[in-house]
């Protein structure tokens, strides 16, 4: 089973073994929404947040970028990427890919 965020122990079963598995990182928007006020600190634009379904079955709430909101839809498409905080860490954001 797949489980985000990490936790410690599965919480079906409670076993503390656990394996990394790397994933494809791609996946389809179930739903979306946009926080339209207060305008969010340190963005330019109000983001788009977005509950994505991974391939493997896992879900992952994350900001859309690359597509306007009046394109924006559930079903689109998804791939992930990283994006660089003002902290200098990378943090994950998904955009739309073509297929």
């Amino acid at each position: 089973r797949l489980w985000h965020p990490p936790r410690p122990m599965c919480p079906k079963c409670h076993s503390i073994e656990k394996e990394v598995q790397q994933l494809s990182g791609l996946g389809t928007v179930v739903s979306w929404c946009v926080a339209v006020r207060p305008q969010a600190f340190g963005f330019d634009e109000s983001p788009i947040a977005a509950l994505i379904e991974l391939d493997e079955g896992l879900r992952f709430i994350s900001n859309i970028e690359g597509v306007a909101e009046e394109d924006m839809q559930i079903g689109i498409r998804v791939q992930v990427a990283f994006a660089d905080t003002s902290g200098g860490k990378k943090v994950p954001v998904f955009k739309p890919v073509s297929e």
